[in-house]
Formats: structure tokens, sequence, C-alpha cells
């Protein structure tokens, strides 16, 4: 931090005690790959993730925190145009995700698995030699496959506020199946080298089914919706 002495000049002090901090170690790799299945281009990316992050108390010596993260992300899309120059694209991607979460100040530890999917089919139209409508359509489904939530309430028979409002509905979200569709409309024009797309999009995702049968807190399984417009511009 930044200071000014009685001579009102401003001086630099760097303070090493430090009282907590935050480590993160994050390992990621990815496999690209792009070329052609039958007449359609295919482009298909792999990744892996797995990040530990911890916190650390240095004037007490513990550490009370601690998240591990697993990923691994598919995403393929396979695309090709017709004799009209129009575009058709379906793609695929796949997500599977590990996490557990050990937090000593409230005596918990969440352990979640899930996998999910998303489909997608986009299709142009063309309407003038500078001008397309494209139609996009999504669905998508997220599974959980194993939940885990430890809690015990440390030396007070009262729930702890940030668990009973924050973590258990989370835990009660991140633990149900849900189900998700969309659909985007697009118009594209091409003026002087510059591409204008004016699009509006609509998303909504519906809660199925909660995997433990039971729900802590108060939720709202209702349905909800996403819907955005908006213009972009390339050139």
């Amino acid at each position: 931090y930044q200071i000014r002495d009685e001579n009102n000049v401003q001086r630099t002090i760097r303070d090493r005690l430090k009282i907590s901090g935050l480590k993160t170690q994050k390992h990621q790799s990815y496999i690209k790959y792009l070329g052609k299945l039958g007449d359609w281009k295919w482009n298909s990316d792999f990744n892996l993730l797995y990040q530990e992050d911890l916190n650390y108390d240095y004037q007490n010596l513990y550490t009370s925190y601690k998240a591990w993260n697993q990923q691994i992300n598919w995403r393929n899309a396979w695309s090709k145009y017709n004799d009209n120059n129009e575009l058709l694209r379906l793609s695929f991607n796949v997500d599977y995700s590990r996490q557990s979460i050990k937090d000593l100040s409230v005596m918990m530890h969440k352990k979640l698995q899930a996998i999910q999917y998303q489909l997608g089919a986009l299709k142009e139209f063309k309407l003038k030699n500078s001008q397309k409508l494209a139609l996009e359509l999504q669905q998508g489904l997220y599974l959980p496959l194993d939940s885990k939530m430890h809690y015990v309430p440390y030396q007070s028979s009262i729930e702890n506020i940030f668990v009973k409002n924050i973590a258990m509905p989370d835990y009660f979200y991140d633990s149900s199946i849900r189900l998700n569709l969309g659909a985007q409309l697009k118009y594209m024009i091409d003026r002087n080298n510059v591409r204008y797309e004016v699009y509006a999009t609509g998303k909504q995702w519906f809660f199925v089914e909660n995997v433990n049968g039971t729900k802590k807190g108060d939720l709202d399984t209702g349905a909800s919706q996403y819907v955005a417009l908006g213009l972009n511009f390339y050139y």
C-alpha cells in the first residue's frame, strides 16, 4: 500500500504479514481436431481440467476450506453448405463434472458428480444475395450421477444462516435433474464489407426431479426463462 510521510512524499509499504490467503492449483489439457466426416466439416474439442482451491490461515496455521473440481468437456460441430451457400450445422456437447467441497468453518462436506449434454441444429435460409435468415434450435439435459451433503452444526443447535439460505439451496439445485430448450432467430445482411446480424434468443429451463427425493429449504422449482435481443456486426 502507499502512504505520504510528514514531508508529503509518497512511499510504498509492503506488508509481508498475511492473515489468510487462497491457493489455487490448476491443470488443464486439450485436444483439437479439424477434419471431415463425409461431406461434413468436423470441428471437435476435448478438454480436461483439474483444479484445487484451499484457503490458509497464516496466523493460526490451519486450512478450513478445500475444493476439488474435475471436468471433462467434449465439443463437436458438423457443418456444410449447399449449392445456395446456405449453412447447415449440427452440434453435440457433453460435460462431466466431479466436485468435492469441505468447509470446516461450518462443518460441511459437499460431493457432486454430474453429466450434461447439449444438442443443437442451425439452418440458414437465403433471402437475397446479401441477406440470410438463420434458425437454431437447442435441447439439453443436466443429470446428477451422485450427490452427498454432510452438515453438522458446530457448537450450536441453531443452523448456520449461510448453510440454510445459500449452501443447502445450491446443493438442492445442483442435485436436481434439469431440462432446457432454446431457440435463436437471426437476420444477417452484408453491406460494404460489413456483416450485420440482428438476433433474438429465447431459452427455458425446466425442473424435472431432485435425485435425493427431498429438498432442503424453500426453492422455486418453476420454469425459468431467458430472452435476449441484440445486434452484432463484423468487419
